[in-house]
């Protein structure tokens, strides 16, 4: 390649040269962000419903499988 060949190649990969990256806290703050509003709305669309049934609370429903075996 000749001296005209690598102007013109550095004239062309000017143009390709990435944007600035974003700054690290602006992402981390859009993250938290965007994770702060999906446990808002998950709250406002799944609690509003019956609550839900609770189990014995005894334990033994949990440990039931412990006397199959002894």
């Amino acid at each position: 390649m000749d001296r005209r060949d690598w102007e013109l190649l550095d004239k062309q990969m000017r143009l390709l040269q990435p944007a600035a990256p974003a700054p690290s806290g602006m992402i981390v703050s859009m993250l938290v962000g965007i994770f702060i509003f999906g446990v808002a709305t998950g709250a406002l669309l799944f609690t509003s419903g019956s609550p839900s049934v609770q189990t014995a609370g005894d334990g033994k429903a949990a440990l039931a499988f412990l006397r199959l075996r002894a």
